[in-house]
């Protein structure tokens, strides 16, 4: 059986993830510091005696060296850990920096190193302020235009991590 790590597992959608990667077969490990992400989110999926069978990790992606060893036992990585929420990304622009660039840039430079496949989430906010009702991956990316520049800072790192 293969083993899928999901940092972020926790979240709103780490959690749909990883209960959906478990219900077909997957041995998911999840990657949680658990500031965001709750274990009551896969209860929404899964039953107790499901969520027994996954084996969840408190850490920060800014721990590489906890992190690292369950990348490298891992046989495909998604990374969906980010510093999120307007205030937090506002109040706190120098942690999301580190979570979103320096930590993210280093599970992507040690991924390639040990050749392991990895997903990387984005977020909608790189479209900025689009007119459009619906935006595609060939859109323009658009940053700023409101007074908020915390949230450019947070679109900035995404698409430096989707660049990268």
């Amino acid at each position: 059986m293969k083993k899928i790590l999901v940092t972020g597992g926790l979240g709103t959608i780490g959690s749909c993830l990883s209960s959906n990667l478990h219900k077909l077969g997957y041995n998911v490990i999840i990657y949680d510091n658990e500031e965001i992400g709750k274990l009551s989110n896969l209860r929404l999926y899964l039953e107790d005696h499901e969520i027994k069978k996954i084996k969840i990790v408190k850490g920060d992606i800014l721990n590489f060296k906890k992190l690292q060893p369950l990348i490298k036992n891992s046989d495909f990585v998604y990374n969906l850990a980010a510093t999120l929420g307007t205030l937090k990304v506002i109040s706190y622009p120098s942690k999301m920096l580190n979570v979103n660039l320096i930590a993210t840039h280093k599970i992507i430079d040690y991924c390639v190193k040990i050749n392991k496949p990895l997903v990387i989430f984005s977020t909608s906010m790189v479209y900025g302020k689009n007119t459009k009702a619906s935006v595609n991956e060939n859109d323009d990316l658009f940053v700023g235009g409101n007074t908020k520049v915390g949230l450019w800072w947070y679109a900035v790192s995404k698409i430096s991590e989707e660049a990268y």
